[in-house]
């Protein structure tokens, strides 16, 4: 669970974002989005998916603020546009942006984004980092350099500062 927050906008984030993340990172998003509407909105009508993950600091940050969850889900339909074939999370992207424009949050505005950029088991950890958005490309950098994979970034760009 996390929300990769490459750049302040989330379409820069998705860009940035590497193929075979997205499919991954489409499903959290709906996941968190969901949950702050269930979580918001407990008697919710909407179809979308159960409560998942409600304590985890993404998640958290995503139902805080209205702008908040409108970034998580415009960042979700950028990666959505950017793969090919269908996402059975993409269905809820109607729903979620209802929620969105009418729902309710406690706070209006883009708050601090969560900084998750870490992964103790494989000794990477920039959860400290004061400028999240750098946190997370040093984070992706280090993941990077770690597969065995061929990269692609078939409909994003790949990013200038990758090592």
């Amino acid at each position: 669970m996390n929300i990769f927050a490459l750049d302040k906008c989330p379409m820069q984030s998705a860009l940035w974002l590497d193929d075979i993340r997205k499919n991954k990172m489409i499903l959290e998003s709906a996941q968190m989005l969901s949950t702050a509407v269930r979580w918001l909105d407990p008697d919710t009508t909407l179809p979308v998916y159960k409560l998942a993950y409600m304590n985890h600091p993404c998640t958290k940050w995503a139902r805080k603020s209205r702008a908040n969850f409108s970034w998580l889900l415009s960042n979700m339909s950028h990666m959505f546009l950017q793969k090919v074939g269908a996402h059975k999370s993409a269905n809820l992207i109607p729903s979620l942006q209802k929620y969105a424009d009418d729902g309710y949050f406690p706070s209006e505005n883009l708050t601090p984004f969560a900084n998750c950029a870490r992964n103790l088991e494989r000794g990477v950890d920039y959860s400290e980092h004061t400028d999240t958005h750098e946190a997370y490309r040093l984070y992706m950098n280090d993941r990077w350099k770690e597969r065995n994979i061929t990269l692609t970034w078939r409909w994003g760009k790949e990013p200038e500062w990758r090592d």
